[in-house]
């Protein structure tokens, strides 16, 4: 059996579409389905997925219809999991399906009728079919694990801010103006800064860092983006699987805005703050948590009540029980035939 997993690369949100459709590559490769990721041939994309140690993917060019790539790329694939930024038509998924179960992450338009499976990061009225909420949040397992990496708290507090392709200048100074003021008054903490390459603040970032007396920057590759986590006592993230992920390495976690993580929210499990909210009431939250370590403790038990990190173990179990029915059939089919 084989799945082809299709992904946008590209614009607001495409590292979270990129860990989504690796966590549940690698989920159904631990339950013995080869998988091809296709995704355009975007470097900063390549290079997150070269690092996640995903070889051979399906390129898609630039100024070519999708769909005929996609299609010819399918050829044997059992299955197709799509997770891309814009909607869906019913004949764009009629297509590319050809009869195999589809199963579509965070999608939307008229394509989703024709869908076996719809995982939605949030409950939708619109989405009556669709498995929601955290348990269903794909994550790699590395980031399951790392919660058993994490050492003793550190006596001076990390504070971990990153960012990625949807933080514009303005918010990126915001928050690191945020953590500073909560340093001059008076709290100590040791900042550090992560961020996706593709980002469009990241060629400034190191000046930055320097300006408001953080570590340099780090480049959130998987590998570097788990390791900075587990450092890190409290994490300052924009929502997104960014905030999935601090929760799941048991950082006490603030989103500065909330996509994509009412859920965690609503549970207690991260601290939410306006996406607007200015530096003072950055550093207010920041200082609260630094100073208290029984409040980091809170949102620490909380998130793990709603984050257990076996999100994609699930999808891939539900994506072969559709499998199973269909495989059968296409054997009788060719056995007919």
């Amino acid at each position: 059996m084989s799945v082809l997993l299709w992904a946008s690369g590209r614009g607001a949100g495409a590292q979270d579409r990129l860990c989504r459709v690796l966590a549940i590559a690698e989920a159904l490769g631990t339950r013995g389905i080869g998988t091809r990721i296709a995704l355009p041939a975007e470097q900063a994309a390549l290079g997150w997925l070269e690092a996640a140690g995903m070889r051979n993917p399906v390129l898609l060019p630039d100024r070519e219809p999708e769909l005929a790539h996609l299609r010819a790329a399918r050829g044997g694939a059992d299955a197709v999991v799509v997770d891309v930024h814009r909607p869906l038509s019913r004949a764009e998924v009629r297509a590319l399906a050809a009869g195999r179960p589809v199963l579509v992450v965070e999608g939307r338009g008229p394509g989703l009728a024709e869908v076996d499976v719809v995982v939605s990061l949030e409950r939708d009225a619109r989405r009556s079919r669709a498995l929601h909420g955290p348990a269903w949040v794909p994550l790699r397992r590395a980031v399951r694990l790392a919660r058993d990496l994490r050492g003793r708290p550190h006596p001076v507090p990390v504070v971990l801010v990153r960012f990625d392709q949807r933080d514009d200048d303005e918010a990126v100074e915001r928050v690191l103006a945020g953590v500073a003021l909560a340093r001059a008054g008076g709290v100590r903490l040791a900042g550090r800064v992560i961020a996706d390459p593709g980002a469009p603040v990241w060629s400034r970032l190191a000046g930055l860092a320097r300006r408001f007396e953080l570590s340099p920057p780090v480049a959130a590759l998987p590998d570097a983006a788990i390791a900075s986590l587990v450092e890190a006592d409290i994490a300052i993230v924009g929502g997104g699987m960014a905030a999935y992920e601090a929760v799941a390495c048991d950082a006490a976690t603030i989103a500065v805005g909330v996509r994509g993580i009412a859920p965690l929210v609503a549970g207690g499990g991260v601290m939410g703050v306006a996406a607007g909210a200015d530096e003072e009431r950055i550093a207010a939250a920041v200082t609260g948590l630094v100073r208290s370590a029984g409040a980091r403790a809170a949102l620490v038990r909380a998130g793990r009540a709603l984050v257990d990190g076996l999100g994609a173990e699930r999808i891939a179990d539900r994506l072969i029980a559709h499998l199973a029915p269909a495989r059968t059939i296409d054997v009788v089919e060719r056995r007919v035939g």
